[in-house]
């Protein structure tokens, strides 16, 4: 499965050419752009073969939508799933186990045997939306000041180390002065009530929130505390100022919480989180989604529940 819009495909176009000329005889290759046209070529295919892995090469926005496909399916013809790389950050292809982001380098290293992958189940985070009465799936979920980041990241058109930059260094002013934030509107707190695990954040805004089911989302960024066991997943949330948090932040990078944040801060596994909140967007695996609005309830905040999702089969570097 190849997202030609991935970050390192639109600066590499070989990539395609190359997928298609070294690896087609291993595997059917579908090289299309939209996650409707995912969704739909995958379809196209399932009718007519029996499909046993997927690989992807694409980010991690791309793997969500092959997971949610995956997940969609009866346990007993879910294929097994692999992130080859090819995107901007490319987590999941870590979590893998695989040694680059580069997604010919990775497929050469599997299909010429030179790396072996073996079977894992796996389970995602699953959130369910009140509203629509539908459920998504992803690794990685997030919500608040972290859907703002990203879809100021988005509307900039990704990548670009220049882009980014720029992005950081308005973030910063924007903690420090408070008219630069009312300036461009973003990283506000947002309406909403948590609840996570069994505990109750009492005030009616947040800050942001992060869920997971794999510990490490960038290079060396472990921001999650705990060991998860069966049925957890890993949770991070925050609702107190965007200047202590600033402070805070190299020390929430490694997953520790230092004292001036303690009392407005929630690090631990748990095994369910609820959101009430007016806001609709949600960030899924790198790519920020917004829930469609039912007409009957406009206006209405939505509950989002969170729980483990549907059994993945994952391929991963045998480490044996």
């Amino acid at each position: 499965m190849v997202n030609p819009e991935a970050r390192q495909l639109r600066q590499n176009r070989r990539i395609r050419k190359l997928v298609r000329g070294r690896f087609s005889r291993y595997a059917h290759i579908i090289d299309v752009q939209g996650a409707d046209k995912v969704i739909v070529a995958l379809d196209n295919l399932a009718h007519l073969h029996v499909i046993d892995f997927i690989y992807v090469v694409g980010g991690d926005g791309t793997f969500n939508n092959v997971l949610n496909w995956i997940a969609s399916r009866l346990p007993e013809i879910r294929p097994a799933l692999v992130s080859v790389g090819g995107g901007q950050f490319c987590y999941m292809t870590h979590f893998h186990g695989l040694p680059s982001k580069d997604p010919i380098k990775n497929l050469g290293l599997i299909f010429e045997k030179r790396i072996k992958l073996v079977w894992k189940k796996w389970q995602p985070v699953c959130v369910h939306d009140s509203i629509t009465q539908s459920k998504r799936y992803a690794a990685v979920v997030g919500g608040g000041v972290i859907a703002d980041i990203l879809q100021w990241y988005e509307s900039v058109g990704k990548g670009g180390f220049f882009k980014v930059m720029r992005i950081v260094l308005i973030a910063i002013l924007s903690v420090a002065f408070d008219t630069i934030r009312r300036l461009h509107g973003r990283l506000n707190m947002v309406e909403g009530e948590l609840t996570l695990g069994t505990s109750i954040c009492a005030k009616k805004t947040y800050t942001g929130f992060a869920l997971s089911t794999i510990p490490e989302l960038l290079a060396s960024c472990r921001p999650f505390a705990g060991l998860l066991n069966q049925h957890e997943f890993y949770a991070a949330a925050y609702w107190g100022t965007l200047r202590r948090l600033a402070f805070a932040s190299p020390f929430v990078w490694f997953g520790h919480m230092p004292f001036w944040i303690r009392g407005e801060s929630y690090n631990q596994p748990i095994r369910k989180a609820v959101v009430k909140t007016a806001d609709p967007r949600l960030v899924l695996d790198g790519d920020v989604f917004v829930w469609p609005q039912n007409d009957k309830k406009a206006g209405e905040k939505r509950t989002l529940t969170f729980t483990i999702g549907e059994t993945i089969t994952l391929l991963v570097v045998d480490r044996a």
